[in-house]
């Protein structure tokens, strides 16, 4: 029964890693081309005349990057969220009991205003403690003994990042609504920046957190295929 429930994560984990890498790339020339465009605005605030023609090449580069970071976005989020999905779901085949959510709400939660600055996170902690090799269920622990694992501070500087990219985000996307000035073009550009800098490192971490989760969960059922041979033998 619980062969049938285990899923082996490899094959969507590495669609995340392969997704993230092409995406990561994009927002690091994103990264240099905000910076050429706060010099840029920064310019224009200080009263430097510019080419005319410099400005709107600069604009056109910023409309093409950031269009292509949205749909690459999109696409590792669904990957992302895919691999969220079935990892919390092959907690069920590990025989652990007494968990606090389902798979179905460790993707869907990051879509629900407020819930979504806190609930990912303990999600993401359940599914790690859940997931360790260290313990694995027996007759005598009655599926619980998966609550003295440990968690990790990769979860926490995670959620950290991808907080702050929400936050920066909100706030750049209200900016962007009412900039009439150049100095509030300033104010966008540093804001576009300090946001492609956390998504980056959200992203970057989110990498490694699906690494080792993937690696734990893949170690676990293989430990547990073992102890099943084990006890037949015995029997």
């Amino acid at each position: 029964m619980t062969t049938l429930l285990y899923e082996d994560l490899s094959r969507r984990a590495n669609w995340v890693y392969g997704l993230a890498a092409i995406w990561a790339a994009v927002t690091g020339v994103a990264i240099v081309h905000d910076v050429v465009q706060i010099q840029v605005v920064q310019s224009i605030v200080d009263g430097i005349v510019l080419d005319r023609d410099e400005i709107e090449l600069v604009d056109r580069r910023q409309l093409i990057l950031a269009t292509t970071q949205i749909f690459l976005w999109i696409g590792w989020v669904i990957a992302y969220l895919r691999w969220n999905w079935r990892a919390y779901h092959n907690l069920a085949s590990f025989n652990v009991v007494a968990l606090q959510h389902s798979a179905r709400w460790a993707a869907a939660s990051y879509f629900v205003p407020i819930l979504s600055y806190f609930r990912p996170y303990q999600i993401m902690r359940e599914m790690w403690m859940a997931s360790d090799p260290v313990h694995v269920e027996t007759e005598e622990t009655a599926g619980l003994a998966w609550m003295r694992s440990s968690t990790t501070m990769l979860i926490v500087w995670w959620w950290s990042a991808f907080v702050l990219a929400q936050l920066a985000a909100a706030a750049m996307f209200r900016a962007g609504r009412i900039v009439e000035t150049a100095e509030g073009y300033l104010g966008l550009s540093w804001g576009m920046l300090i946001s492609d800098i956390f998504e980056l490192l959200a992203v970057a971490l989110s990498v490694l957190i699906v690494r080792a989760i993937t690696s734990m969960q893949s170690e676990k059922r293989m430990m547990m295929q073992q102890q099943e041979v084990v006890m037949e033998g015995v029997a």
